[in-house]
Protein backbone atom coordinates (compact mmCIF):
# COMPACT_ATOMS: atom_id res chain seq x y z
CA UNK A 1 0.00 0.00 0.00
CA UNK A 2 1.44 3.02 -1.31
CA UNK A 3 1.54 5.90 1.69
CA UNK A 4 -0.56 8.75 2.09
CA UNK A 5 2.24 11.09 2.04
CA UNK A 6 2.57 10.65 -1.74
CA UNK A 7 -0.75 12.27 -2.51
CA UNK A 8 -0.63 14.57 -5.07
CA UNK A 9 -1.47 18.02 -4.06
CA UNK A 10 -4.35 18.82 -6.26
CA UNK A 11 -7.18 16.30 -8.06
CA UNK A 12 -8.94 18.57 -10.49
CA UNK A 13 -10.31 15.32 -12.60
CA UNK A 14 -12.08 12.77 -11.06
CA UNK A 15 -10.20 10.05 -13.44
CA UNK A 16 -7.67 10.67 -10.92
CA UNK A 17 -9.28 9.72 -8.33
CA UNK A 18 -9.62 5.41 -7.84
CA UNK A 19 -11.79 3.66 -5.25
CA UNK A 20 -8.48 1.66 -4.48
CA UNK A 21 -6.58 5.05 -4.06
CA UNK A 22 -9.41 6.50 -1.57
CA UNK A 23 -9.06 3.07 0.65
CA UNK A 24 -5.30 3.07 0.75
CA UNK A 25 -5.23 6.55 2.07
CA UNK A 26 -4.21 6.79 6.10
CA UNK A 27 -4.02 10.32 7.14
CA UNK A 28 -7.29 12.04 8.00
CA UNK A 29 -5.90 15.63 6.85
CA UNK A 30 -5.48 14.12 3.12
CA UNK A 31 -9.01 12.47 3.45
CA UNK A 32 -10.64 15.99 4.57
CA UNK A 33 -9.13 18.12 1.87
CA UNK A 34 -10.34 15.45 -0.84
CA UNK A 35 -13.63 15.41 0.92
CA UNK A 36 -13.52 18.86 0.38
CA UNK A 37 -12.52 18.75 -3.12
CA UNK A 38 -15.28 16.33 -4.53
CA UNK A 39 -18.29 15.72 -2.52
CA UNK A 40 -20.87 18.57 -3.57
CA UNK A 41 -21.33 21.10 -0.21
CA UNK A 42 -25.25 20.61 -1.72
CA UNK A 43 -24.80 16.86 -1.59
CA UNK A 44 -23.17 17.05 1.55
CA UNK A 45 -23.82 15.95 5.27
CA UNK A 46 -23.60 18.87 7.61
CA UNK A 47 -20.22 19.89 8.83
CA UNK A 48 -21.51 19.66 12.39
CA UNK A 49 -22.00 15.81 11.66
CA UNK A 50 -18.15 14.96 12.02
CA UNK A 51 -18.08 16.66 15.53
CA UNK A 52 -19.91 13.97 17.18
CA UNK A 53 -17.31 10.95 15.79
CA UNK A 54 -13.60 10.12 16.83
CA UNK A 55 -10.89 11.14 14.57
CA UNK A 56 -10.66 6.57 13.16
CA UNK A 57 -14.69 7.22 12.51
CA UNK A 58 -14.23 10.36 10.55
CA UNK A 59 -11.83 9.22 8.33
CA UNK A 60 -14.07 6.02 7.88
CA UNK A 61 -16.92 8.21 7.39
CA UNK A 62 -15.21 10.00 4.90
CA UNK A 63 -13.60 7.16 3.01
CA UNK A 64 -16.48 5.65 2.74
CA UNK A 65 -18.41 8.86 1.42
CA UNK A 66 -15.53 9.06 -1.66
CA UNK A 67 -15.33 5.71 -2.36
CA UNK A 68 -19.42 5.20 -3.41
CA UNK A 69 -18.70 8.79 -4.94
CA UNK A 70 -16.36 7.09 -7.10
CA UNK A 71 -17.88 4.17 -7.31
CA UNK A 72 -21.34 4.88 -8.30
CA UNK A 73 -19.72 6.89 -11.57
CA UNK A 74 -21.94 9.64 -13.50
CA UNK A 75 -24.95 8.75 -10.60
CA UNK A 76 -22.26 10.37 -7.85
CA UNK A 77 -24.14 9.47 -4.78
CA UNK A 78 -23.07 10.71 -1.75
CA UNK A 79 -23.97 8.80 2.05
CA UNK A 80 -26.92 10.00 3.87
CA UNK A 81 -26.16 10.57 8.03
CA UNK A 82 -27.45 7.11 9.00
CA UNK A 83 -25.98 5.70 6.47
CA UNK A 84 -22.78 7.01 7.59
CA UNK A 85 -22.99 6.10 11.20
CA UNK A 86 -23.95 2.58 10.09
CA UNK A 87 -20.85 2.09 8.43
CA UNK A 88 -18.49 4.24 10.77
CA UNK A 89 -20.15 1.80 14.09
CA UNK A 90 -19.45 -1.46 11.99
CA UNK A 91 -16.35 0.00 10.85
CA UNK A 92 -15.24 0.28 14.62
CA UNK A 93 -16.52 -3.25 15.13
CA UNK A 94 -19.63 -1.82 16.78
CA UNK A 95 -23.09 -3.75 16.04
CA UNK A 96 -25.59 -1.84 14.37
CA UNK A 97 -29.79 -2.27 14.57
CA UNK A 98 -31.15 -0.52 11.28
CA UNK A 99 -34.98 0.39 11.60
CA UNK A 100 -35.09 1.84 7.75
CA UNK A 101 -38.48 1.64 5.81
CA UNK A 102 -38.24 0.08 2.13
CA UNK A 103 -36.88 2.62 -0.20
CA UNK A 104 -34.67 4.72 2.57
CA UNK A 105 -31.80 3.43 1.33
CA UNK A 106 -30.70 0.66 4.32
CA UNK A 107 -28.83 -1.85 1.47
CA UNK A 108 -26.31 1.44 1.49
CA UNK A 109 -25.43 0.05 5.50
CA UNK A 110 -24.17 -2.88 3.87
CA UNK A 111 -22.46 -1.66 0.93
CA UNK A 112 -20.67 0.98 2.23
CA UNK A 113 -18.73 -1.30 5.11
CA UNK A 114 -18.20 -3.93 2.36
CA UNK A 115 -16.71 -1.12 0.04
CA UNK A 116 -14.34 -0.40 3.00
CA UNK A 117 -12.84 -4.28 3.48
CA UNK A 118 -12.81 -5.52 0.12
CA UNK A 119 -10.08 -8.05 1.53
CA UNK A 120 -12.54 -9.42 3.43
CA UNK A 121 -15.78 -11.19 3.78
CA UNK A 122 -18.92 -9.92 4.14
CA UNK A 123 -21.58 -12.43 4.93
CA UNK A 124 -25.12 -11.08 4.18
CA UNK A 125 -28.28 -13.35 5.62
CA UNK A 126 -31.06 -12.64 2.94
CA UNK A 127 -34.61 -14.63 2.84
CA UNK A 128 -35.45 -14.67 -1.11
CA UNK A 129 -33.68 -15.82 -3.98
CA UNK A 130 -35.13 -12.89 -6.38
CA UNK A 131 -34.03 -10.43 -3.00
CA UNK A 132 -30.62 -12.25 -3.20
CA UNK A 133 -30.16 -11.51 -7.40
CA UNK A 134 -31.13 -8.05 -6.95
CA UNK A 135 -28.77 -7.50 -3.72
CA UNK A 136 -25.74 -9.39 -5.80
CA UNK A 137 -26.80 -6.71 -8.84
CA UNK A 138 -26.93 -3.69 -6.42
CA UNK A 139 -23.02 -4.63 -4.71
CA UNK A 140 -21.82 -4.89 -8.46
CA UNK A 141 -22.84 -2.10 -9.62
CA UNK A 142 -20.26 -0.60 -6.74
CA UNK A 143 -17.44 -2.86 -8.12
CA UNK A 144 -17.98 -5.10 -5.20
CA UNK A 145 -17.60 -8.75 -5.88
CA UNK A 146 -20.69 -10.87 -4.59
CA UNK A 147 -22.18 -14.08 -5.16
CA UNK A 148 -25.74 -15.64 -3.69
CA UNK A 149 -25.93 -18.82 -2.23
CA UNK A 150 -28.95 -20.94 -1.86
CA UNK A 151 -29.72 -24.50 -2.91
CA UNK A 152 -29.58 -23.47 -6.79
CA UNK A 153 -25.86 -23.09 -5.95
CA UNK A 154 -23.76 -25.55 -8.32
CA UNK A 155 -21.52 -27.63 -6.54
CA UNK A 156 -18.60 -26.83 -9.09
CA UNK A 157 -15.37 -27.26 -7.34
CA UNK A 158 -13.61 -24.27 -8.92
CA UNK A 159 -16.45 -22.17 -7.59
CA UNK A 160 -16.41 -23.21 -3.72
CA UNK A 161 -12.58 -23.02 -4.21
CA UNK A 162 -12.84 -19.58 -4.94
CA UNK A 163 -15.75 -18.95 -2.13
CA UNK A 164 -13.25 -20.44 0.42
CA UNK A 165 -10.73 -18.58 -0.46
CA UNK A 166 -12.35 -15.20 -0.26
CA UNK A 167 -12.79 -13.95 -3.83
CA UNK A 168 -16.11 -12.67 -3.28
CA UNK A 169 -16.38 -9.81 -0.60
CA UNK A 170 -19.65 -10.24 -0.52
CA UNK A 171 -21.36 -13.08 0.45
CA UNK A 172 -25.60 -13.50 0.46
CA UNK A 173 -27.08 -16.50 1.94
CA UNK A 174 -30.10 -17.90 2.42
CA UNK A 175 -30.36 -19.18 6.22
CA UNK A 176 -30.60 -22.79 4.86
CA UNK A 177 -27.50 -22.79 3.82
CA UNK A 178 -25.54 -21.85 7.30
CA UNK A 179 -26.30 -24.53 9.22
CA UNK A 180 -27.08 -28.85 9.21
CA UNK A 181 -30.25 -30.09 9.16
CA UNK A 182 -32.31 -32.97 9.17
CA UNK A 183 -28.63 -34.45 7.90
CA UNK A 184 -28.38 -32.18 4.85
CA UNK A 185 -24.61 -30.72 5.29
CA UNK A 186 -24.76 -27.35 3.43
CA UNK A 187 -21.84 -26.49 1.51
CA UNK A 188 -21.38 -23.14 3.49
CA UNK A 189 -22.36 -25.06 6.84
CA UNK A 190 -19.07 -27.03 5.44
CA UNK A 191 -17.18 -24.03 5.42
CA UNK A 192 -18.05 -22.20 8.59
CA UNK A 193 -16.86 -25.03 10.66
CA UNK A 194 -13.17 -23.95 9.15
CA UNK A 195 -11.33 -21.57 11.53
CA UNK A 196 -9.56 -20.15 8.56
CA UNK A 197 -12.61 -19.15 6.26
CA UNK A 198 -14.22 -18.06 9.50
CA UNK A 199 -11.05 -15.50 9.97
CA UNK A 200 -11.90 -13.81 7.01
CA UNK A 201 -15.37 -13.10 7.66
CA UNK A 202 -15.41 -9.31 9.25
CA UNK A 203 -19.32 -8.53 9.03
CA UNK A 204 -22.05 -10.07 9.80
CA UNK A 205 -25.49 -8.42 7.66
CA UNK A 206 -28.97 -10.09 8.52
CA UNK A 207 -31.34 -8.34 6.17
CA UNK A 208 -34.90 -8.64 6.66
CA UNK A 209 -34.25 -8.95 10.43
CA UNK A 210 -37.67 -9.55 11.45
CA UNK A 211 -37.78 -12.92 9.96
CA UNK A 212 -35.71 -14.09 12.62
CA UNK A 213 -39.53 -13.78 14.51
CA UNK A 214 -41.87 -14.18 11.60
CA UNK A 215 -39.86 -16.98 9.65
CA UNK A 216 -37.88 -18.34 12.65
CA UNK A 217 -39.98 -19.13 15.43
CA UNK A 218 -43.41 -21.45 16.15
CA UNK A 219 -46.36 -18.92 15.81
CA UNK A 220 -50.13 -19.65 16.85
CA UNK A 221 -49.25 -23.59 17.97
CA UNK A 222 -47.31 -24.01 14.15
CA UNK A 223 -44.29 -25.07 13.20
CA UNK A 224 -41.72 -22.58 12.37
CA UNK A 225 -41.89 -21.60 8.63
CA UNK A 226 -38.21 -21.45 8.35
CA UNK A 227 -36.30 -22.41 11.71
CA UNK A 228 -33.02 -21.88 10.53
CA UNK A 229 -33.53 -18.12 10.82
CA UNK A 230 -33.64 -18.98 14.32
CA UNK A 231 -30.23 -20.61 14.18
CA UNK A 232 -28.28 -17.15 13.85
CA UNK A 233 -27.84 -16.97 17.48
CA UNK A 234 -25.63 -20.11 17.22
CA UNK A 235 -24.30 -18.37 14.47
CA UNK A 236 -23.29 -14.94 15.99
CA UNK A 237 -21.87 -16.97 18.97
CA UNK A 238 -19.99 -19.35 16.51
CA UNK A 239 -18.36 -16.32 14.48
CA UNK A 240 -17.33 -14.33 17.68
CA UNK A 241 -17.63 -10.90 18.77
CA UNK A 242 -15.32 -9.63 16.60
CA UNK A 243 -17.31 -10.16 13.80
CA UNK A 244 -19.50 -6.81 13.85
CA UNK A 245 -23.51 -7.60 13.06
CA UNK A 246 -26.13 -5.78 11.19
CA UNK A 247 -29.13 -6.26 12.11
CA UNK A 248 -31.58 -4.43 8.99
CA UNK A 249 -35.48 -4.48 8.82
CA UNK A 250 -38.28 -1.86 7.91
CA UNK A 251 -40.37 -4.18 10.34
CA UNK A 252 -39.31 -3.77 13.55
CA UNK A 253 -42.43 -3.62 16.34
CA UNK A 254 -40.99 -3.35 19.91
CA UNK A 255 -41.49 -7.06 20.25
CA UNK A 256 -40.12 -8.03 17.74
CA UNK A 257 -37.15 -5.69 17.66
CA UNK A 258 -36.61 -7.22 21.61
CA UNK A 259 -36.77 -10.70 19.61
CA UNK A 260 -33.92 -9.59 17.27
CA UNK A 261 -31.69 -8.21 19.59
CA UNK A 262 -31.89 -11.15 21.90
CA UNK A 263 -30.81 -13.41 19.03
CA UNK A 264 -28.26 -11.94 17.59
CA UNK A 265 -26.95 -10.84 20.98
CA UNK A 266 -26.61 -7.13 20.45
CA UNK A 267 -25.74 -4.83 23.23
CA UNK A 268 -27.75 -2.05 24.20
CA UNK A 269 -24.71 -0.18 25.80
CA UNK A 270 -22.03 -0.22 22.40
CA UNK A 271 -24.82 -0.61 20.01
CA UNK A 272 -25.08 1.79 16.99
CA UNK A 273 -29.37 2.24 16.45
CA UNK A 274 -30.81 3.67 13.82
CA UNK A 275 -34.45 4.60 13.67
CA UNK A 276 -36.29 6.54 10.67
CA UNK A 277 -39.86 7.95 11.12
Amino acid sequence: MEPSTILPETLNEMAELTVPHILGLDDLEDVRRLYDIFIPSEQAVKEGFWTGFSPKEELAGKKASLAIFVASGTRRIVPREFQLRATMALHSGKDALIDVGTGYGKTFCMILPALLSPRKITLVVSPLKKLQEMQVLKFRTYGISALAINEDTPNDPKLWEDIASGRFSVLIVQAEQLFVDKGHFPRVARLLSNRKFIKKIIFLMVDEAHCIYTMGTSLYGLPAFHPAWNYLAELRTKLGLKVAVAALSGTLPKHIKNIVKQWLQLDNDDLCNIKLL
